[in-house]
């Protein structure tokens, strides 16, 4: 408690010393900080998708979709369609779906393309996760 008392003086003093132009810098400052924090935190909220089936019949598709629907898992498709992806937080689930409405375990299209800042041995990184999920 001490210290946050120290803090607050700190912090007085600092403003009660300071000309005009330094206290609005120090709000921008302030400002600026706050909405990098919340910018931040919505940005890491949204959804990441993963591909759950690729290139698969017409009718299957539809069916994992339906599927998807009645569960309640948000999903997009992409590429016309042809890819199916999922939430990465729902894959287990939306995995469980796919599967019984036929896609198989074989068509489903894992993680295959690096992300951003990914080193050399990405392949060997996707290779070991994508064997991970099909257990």
């Amino acid at each position: 408690m001490n210290a946050l008392k120290n803090l607050t003086d700190q912090l007085q003093l600092i403003w009660s010393s300071s000309t005009p132009a330094a206290r609005v810098s120090i709000g921008t400052l302030v400002l600026l900080c706050v909405g990098l924090v919340v910018g931040v935190g919505y940005w890491s909220a949204q959804p990441s998708y993963v591909t759950l089936v690729s290139d698969v019949d017409a009718a299957i598709m539809s069916d994992v979709v339906a599927g998807l629907e009645r569960a309640g898992i948000e999903y997009q498709l992409t590429g016309a369609g042809a890819t199916l992806q999922v939430d990465k937080r729902n894959y287990a689930r939306a995995k469980q779906l796919a599967t019984k409405s036929g896609a198989g375990v074989d068509n489903l299209a894992l993680e295959s393309a690096p992300g951003f800042g990914s080193g050399p041995g990405w392949e060997n990184e996707v290779r070991r996760r994508n064997q991970e999920k099909q257990i």
